[in-house]
């Protein structure tokens, strides 16, 4: 091999060399970010499920408290009625 076909494969072993490192960087950034993602995600979906436990829960407190009213309303309306009569 003559010094110029030595050159020429040195160029091109050290092109390979860089590509590979470039390819290796962004596969470890997609990585990294694909882990910020799944933690980003995982902190939204657990706020969203706070948010719909606080929710039902609340909800089931104003269901009771509304059929304890509707209870309390009906037996004085009974009240009422046998009141008048």
């Amino acid at each position: 091999m003559d010094f110029a076909a030595i050159s020429q494969l040195g160029i091109g072993v050290a092109t390979l060399a860089i590509l590979w490192l470039v390819v290796k960087y962004f596969i470890e950034a997609l990585t990294k970010k694909d882990e910020y993602i799944q933690r980003v995600v995982e902190a939204f979906n657990t706020t969203i499920n706070n948010h719909i436990d606080h929710s039902t829960q609340s909800q089931d407190k104003q269901t009771k408290a509304l059929n304890q009213l509707t209870k309390a309303i009906t037996v004085l309306m009974k009240e009422v009625k046998n009141g008048n009569k």
